[in-house]
């Protein structure tokens, strides 16, 4: 509070050193100070080169006093102490009547994200970064909260891989499978919300997906944790979490809220839940408040971990997920510490810059390539195997994959074992597996009934 201000206290009928309202007011918005409504509830912010700190009562208390002491003048000091309580914290009156922020709140857009750090702010766009100063992102108007600063220093010198570089390198495949993985962490960095790729990244691992069982130590924690040291994020224990039925699920979400996650859903997770989220206005209640509605650009992009698959491959569900999925390198017996010989997110300065730099990129990839899906054809084949059988896909691959011909389901179905003899209930088992072939394959399933025989035919 550096600035010259007209003195906000004086003598009173009685002689006595006073704190006069008025005064104070005028000096708190010459300071920056002004309420912003927080979905639905003001809080007061104090704004300093387009940023804006939250402030409680009691912080707008300690600045006060910080520039008081300032004066040197105890008695002032003791003044303070007595009449400063009063005014700012058991009467909300001078704090209530602040400006509102005249100021729109920063958005990444579709062509630029913008990542702040302490000493600049990297302005990632598809061609490479620029750096920019806080005295220049005042100018525009608009602002961010304090909070989304991340506390550290951007080295934009650093070009080596560090450890995480190294980490999301082994846990994928390939340069295709690095690519939507990176992308992913891209997409999930940026504010931007384009309603065209409303989805929700699923994070889970390969043998976890080909089994339909737990496979844990994969990574999918470090994925989410890396994420948390660029963003604000909301974390849920997806297994006691009720989206349908609990009206309070999404209070923990707030204005400085980035990414929601789910953490470890369980097998009969319904996904569906999420669609109304993932495509509109996200409705938060919280106990003794009014019910508020978060418009689709403001709200939270979604991420769960899973250990399981989630099973819905209609194309409503398709275009609402993202599936990332980590191979199975690490696990119980080879652990990320192992492997690094140090925790992960335990680092120095250097390394820390090895990671920012690496993140910076992954948002530059998702930018010039956008949210980049990933299909192992071997991974989907050993899917569908567990799904259905061995023997059937090889039956169906040697003799009934041509298209635009029509075979008998019971054809197919008498010469499988399908776990059971019963004939109906082996042509029920068979159509669904038949169905689970179709959609590996790109595949409609056209069915046709004559004479109580149904025949079924592969369209592209």
């Amino acid at each position: 509070m550096g600035k010259k201000v007209r003195e906000f206290w004086g003598l009173g009928p009685k002689n006595e050193l006073v704190f006069k309202e008025a005064l104070f007011y005028d000096f708190l918005e010459l300071h920056g100070y002004n309420r912003f409504s927080a979905f639905g509830v003001y809080v007061t912010v104090r704004l300093i080169k387009g940023v804006a700190f939250i402030k409680t009562p009691q912080d707008v208390f300690n600045d006060t006093l910080v520039f008081i002491k300032k004066q040197n003048d105890d008695a002032l000091r003791t003044c303070w102490m007595k009449q400063g309580e009063d005014m700012l914290i058991k009467r909300k009156a001078i704090l209530g009547s602040l400006p509102e922020l005249n100021r729109e709140r920063y958005m990444d857009t579709k062509e630029e994200v913008r990542i702040f750090y302490r000493n600049t702010i990297a302005v990632i766009t598809p061609k490479g970064s620029r750096f920019e100063s806080y005295k220049k992102f005042k100018k525009s108007g608009q602002f961010i909260f304090g909070e989304q600063i991340i506390q550290r220093n951007f080295h934009s010198d650093i070009n080596e891989n560090g450890d995480f570089a190294k980490f999301s390198s082994v846990v994928t495949n390939d340069k295709k499978h690095l690519l939507s993985y990176r992308t992913t962490l891209g997409y999930l960095i940026s504010t931007y919300k384009n309603p065209s790729i409303a989805r929700a990244v699923i994070v889970s691992d390969m043998q976890s997906q080909i089994e339909n069982e737990a496979f844990g130590r994969s990574g999918k924690g470090i994925f989410i944790k890396s994420l948390s040291h660029m963003l604000q994020i909301a974390e849920y224990n997806g297994k006691a979490t009720d989206l349908k039925h609990d009206k309070f699920v999404y209070q923990n979400v707030d204005s400085l809220t980035s990414l929601m996650v789910l953490q470890d859903v369980s097998k009969d997770f319904v996904f569906e839940s999420l669609f109304s989220t993932l495509t509109d206005s996200m409705s938060i209640e919280r106990k003794y408040q009014s019910k508020i509605a978060i418009p689709f650009s403001d709200s939270p992009k979604i991420a769960l971990t899973t250990n399981y698959t989630i099973p819905q491959d209609s194309d409503s569900y398709k275009d609402r997920k993202h599936l990332v999925m980590l191979n199975n390198f690490f696990n119980a017996g080879n652990k990320p510490e192992k492997h690094f010989k140090r925790m992960l997110f335990d680092w120095n300065e250097k390394e820390w810059a090895k990671f920012d730099n690496y993140m910076a990129e992954c948002v530059r990839l998702f930018l010039e390539k956008g949210l980049v899906s990933f299909v192992d054809k071997q991974f989907e084949r050993q899917k569908l195997i567990n799904q259905t059988s061995e023997e059937f896909v090889e039956l169906i691959e040697s003799q009934y994959c041509l298209l635009n011909q029509y075979f008998k389901i019971k054809e197919i179905a008498k010469v499988l074992d399908v776990g059971t003899e019963d004939a109906s209930s082996k042509s029920r088992v068979v159509g669904k597996w038949i169905d689970l072939y179709a959609a590996y394959k790109g595949h409609q399933v056209e069915r046709r009934i004559s004479g109580g025989v149904v025949k079924i035919c592969f369209r592209p």
